[in-house]
């Protein structure tokens, strides 16, 4: 004979998941802004679609909370002021405080990146560097729209221009000393530029690291609700060493 409290119970979780199941669906694609530019991160692949371990990682966090996405790419500048606007729905990026004025982030980053200085390999300087304030004398570039330059370094002390790779080839001619970036991003792009010999990392452990969290504008509808699923499968893919995997991929 069938427990009737143990049937209640599997009947109101079964409908409780069902419940759940259609709310998911019936709720439209977070869509999702990108630096277009940004490899391995966030990149255009050869048929144009926005691809990258950013992507990746919002594709497996989405999937835990029975969330879907739309990934669109644009300069970094562009894409963020779409996001302020209402234009778009979220970015996964650094914290700052211009951003959560309009964005309101997880806690759990999805990415974690120690920052440091690219240089000629002839410069060999930077070994001597001890604080952000020993970068004064060089000539330093960085890319519109760097949200870490901007919280971590002195950004009147930066020269700015559209992207990296105008950055890292400024370097190479000599028109740049050094740019401020994280190790896997810069070094990615090196390769690609066929650069690895002639420009050298030096770790900065006076700098912090940069967290990527996912971030929602806060007049996204039920906000408080969509960040509290995604905290708590970023979480969980975190402990879990799946957004690891996702990274070592690109490496």
């Amino acid at each position: 004979m069938i427990d009737r409290r143990k049937f209640l119970l599997c009947t109101t979780a079964l409908i409780a998941g069902v419940q759940r199941s259609a709310q998911a669906a019936s709720m439209p694609p977070i869509r999702m802004a990108y630096f277009e530019n940004y490899p391995p991160f966030s990149f255009r692949d050869s048929n144009g679609q926005m691809t990258g371990v950013l992507i990746d990682s919002m594709e497996l966090i989405g999937r835990a909370v029975g969330m879907t996405f739309t990934h669109q790419g644009y300069p970094w500048v562009r894409a963020q002021a779409l996001v302020e606007s209402g234009s778009l729905d979220a970015f996964c990026t650094t914290v700052t405080e211009a951003r959560q004025a309009y964005v309101e982030f997880c806690q759990t980053p999805v990415i974690t990146e120690h920052f440091g200085i690219y240089h000629r390999v002839d410069d060999q300087r930077m070994r001597h560097l001890h604080s952000v304030q020993d970068l004064r004398p060089f000539t330093q570039g960085n890319y519109r729209g760097a949200g870490y330059a901007m919280a971590h370094l002195e950004p009147e002390y930066i020269h700015w221009y559209k992207d990296e790779e105008t950055i890292l080839r400024m370097i190479d001619s000599g028109s740049l000393d050094i740019f401020i970036e994280g190790e896997l991003v810069t070094h990615y792009m090196l390769k690609e530029l066929g650069l690895t010999h002639r420009i050298q990392f030096t770790p900065a452990p006076y700098l912090p690291v940069a967290e990527f969290c996912f971030g929602l504008r806060r007049t996204y509808p039920d906000a408080a609700a969509v960040l509290a699923k995604m905290e708590v499968a970023a979480s969980a893919a975190r402990k879990s060493g799946a957004l690891d995997n996702l990274l070592n991929k690109y490496r």
